[in-house]
C-alpha cells in the first residue's frame, strides 16, 4: 500500500462507534429537530483524500471499472454522517503525486487512464480538492492517509535492500513531511476552515521490526505536521496493532487484511479492519 492504544482506551473507542456498527450512536431513521445534535452531524460536509486504503481497494472485485465497487473507511465513515462524503482516494498515490502530475507515483495516474475513482477527476487530487474546497467553504473535516506508497517506491528502489532503505529512509520523511505541509498549506488557501484529521498507517506484521521502524518514523512525522496545523490524528496503526497483538502481531491472522483463496492476505484492509479505521476516524474528528 500501507501508532499506540492501550485496552481501556480501545474498549472507549468501540463504545463510541461500533455499539451501532456504522452509526456512531445515531439512528438513521431516526427524525431529528434542526437544532439538534444529530441533524448537525447529518449535514456535516467531509472530503476524504488518500490512496488505496481510502479508495477502499480490493484485489477481489470483479468489476474494476465500477467505483461502487470499491469501500474504503470514508465511505463507512457515510453511513455514520449520511450524504456527505466525498471520497478522493486514488489507489497508488503518493504524497508527492498527490501535488503533482510529473511526481512518481505507485500507479493512480494508471488506474485513473483504465478506471473511474469515487470522486472521478483527470487533475492531480490536490487540484480537485481545491475546486471542492472552492465550491464547498462550509466543509468541516479533510480526512487524509497517505505516505505507505512513499516507502513503497523506496522498498522498490532498494530492491528491498535493508541498508539502502535505512540510508534512504530520511530523505523519504523529509520530502513526505514538506509534501503533507504543502497539501494543508494549499488546502487551507483554498478557503477550507475546519478540522484535518490524518489517518496514520497499520502495518501488516507487527512482529517486523523494519516495516514497523518505517511506520512509525512516517507516523510520527504525519502526526507533527497534522498538529503543527491545528489538525488531530486517528490512530490507524495503533488500533490495528490492538487487534493483531491477540495474533502475536499478525494484522492476517486477526482478520484486519482482505483473505485470498490461496489463504494469504492481501496489505488492504478487510470489512473489519475498513470499520475499524473509520471508527478511528470518526472519533478523533469529535473528540
Amino acid at each position: 500500500m500501507a501508532f499506540s492504544l492501550n485496552s481501556g482506551a480501545m474498549v472507549g473507542l468501540l463504545a463510541l462507534g461500533l455499539t451501532a456498527c456504522g452509526s456512531a450512536g445515531i439512528d438513521p431513521g431516526e427524525e431529528a429537530t434542526s437544532d439538534s445534535e444529530e441533524f448537525r452531524l447529518r449535514r456535516v460536509k467531509y472530503l476524504a483524500l488518500g490512496d488505496s486504503i481510502a479508495f477502499g481497494f480490493n484485489p477481489l472485485v470483479a468489476t474494476p471499472g465500477v467505483p461502487t465497487a470499491y469501500r474504503g473507511y470514508p465511505d463507512v465513515i457515510g453511513t455514520i454522517i449520511p450524504h456527505s462524503v466525498t471520497n478522493a482516494g486514488c489507489p497508488g498515490e503518493t504524497s508527492a503525486s498527490l501535488l503533482s502530475a510529473a511526481a512518481p507515483d505507485n500507479g493512480c495516474r494508471n488506474w485513473k487512464a483504465v478506471y473511474s475513482l469515487h470522486a472521478d477527476y483527470e487533475t492531480t487530487q490536490i487540484a480537485f480538492a481545491q475546486s471542492y474546497i472552492a465550491a464547498n467553504p462550509d466543509t468541516k473535516y479533510v480526512s487524509i492517509n497517505v505516505g505507505a506508497n512513499d516507502l513503497i517506491l523506496l522498498q522498490k528502489k532498494c530492491a528491498g535492500n535493508v541498508v539502502c532503505i535505512q540510508t534512504g529512509l530520511p530523505a523519504v520523511l523529509g520530502a513526505y513531511a514538506q509534501n503533507l505541509g504543502a497539501t494543508y498549506t494549499l488546502l487551507r488557501a483554498a478557503g477550507f476552515t475546519g478540522k484535518f484529521v490524518a489517518l496514520t498507517t497499520y502495518a501488516v506484521d507487527y512482529g517486523d521490526p523494519l516495516s514497523v521502524g518505517a511506520l512509525t518514523a512516517l507516523n510520527n512525522v504525519m502526526a507533527q505536521v497534522t498538529t503543527a496545523f491545528g489538525g488531530v490524528v486517528a490512530d490507524g496503526f495503533g488500533t490495528f496493532q490492538f487487534f493483531a497483538n491477540k495474533e502475536g502481531g499478525d494484522s492476517c491472522a486477526a482478520g484486519l487484511l482482505i483473505k485470498l483463496p490461496d489463504g494469504s492476505c492481501d496489505i488492504h484492509p478487510s470489512q473489519k479492519g475498513r470499520d475499524i479505521l473509520a471508527v478511528s476516524v470518526v472519533a478523533a474528528a469529535v473528540r
